[in-house]
């Protein structure tokens, strides 16, 4: 329920599904007799690539809930494709594998053949989740690869580009004195010493 009606999305691995009738999966909602709103995802013809973690997210003007909960389906091993990654310097970064299919009895990250976590700033999880904390771009920005296997031998993999930006540094800045008199003309220059484009300025007086 919400007042006002909530709008809800969902979410496999915090990509947002949409209908993909050649892959036989559909969504839909309806509003039910006492105000309740059934949203809901039909797979038809389910296949291990289907499985994963959903997420719904129910949002409106005054709020938003979710809920997550994962689909296991029989089948080999399977990654999604992933989206290019952008983490702001000195940020955690946090990213869950894609993976579907079951039974999956490990899931390992790699950067440049190289198994994580290589540094004491990185975590890999059993779920597949990457945490890098503090990153940084000479460090860190790199071409990352989930790797999910079962106990079959099969495997799967994906590779995630991740770019580190920089964010805006202002050399401090003054009036030049402490009192201006009225009438009087006066300047102030905002100085962006560093940052990564595109950078947008804005003034604020309070």
């Amino acid at each position: 329920k919400g007042d006002p009606a909530p709008e809800v999305k969902w979410y496999l691995y915090d990509m947002e599904i949409n209908d993909d009738l050649s892959a036989g999966v559909t969504i839909g909602s309806f509003v039910a007799p006492n105000g309740e709103i059934n949203s809901y995802v039909n797979i038809t013809q389910a296949r291990a690539k289907h499985g994963g973690l959903y997420k719904c997210i129910a949002t409106s003007k005054v709020g938003s809930v979710s809920h997550s909960a994962r689909l296991k389906i029989h089948g080999a091993p399977f990654v999604r494709p992933m989206e290019d990654m952008k983490v702001v310097a000195g940020s955690q970064m946090l990213k869950t594998c894609p993976v579907s299919g079951y039974p999956i009895s490990n899931i390992v990250w790699e950067r440049e053949g190289r198994q994580l976590p290589i540094n004491d700033r990185q975590r890999v999880f059993t779920n597949g989740s990457l945490i890098i904390e503090d990153v940084q771009r000479n460090e860190d920005a790199a071409t990352y690869t989930c790797i999910a296997r079962n106990e079959e031998g099969y495997s799967a993999r994906s590779d995630l580009d991740v770019t580190v930006m920089e964010p805006p540094e202002i050399i401090p800045f003054s009036f030049g004195k402490d009192v201006v008199n009225q009438g009087e003309f006066t300047q102030l220059t905002c100085v962006v010493a560093k940052g990564d484009k595109p950078l947008s300025l804005t003034w604020s007086l309070k």
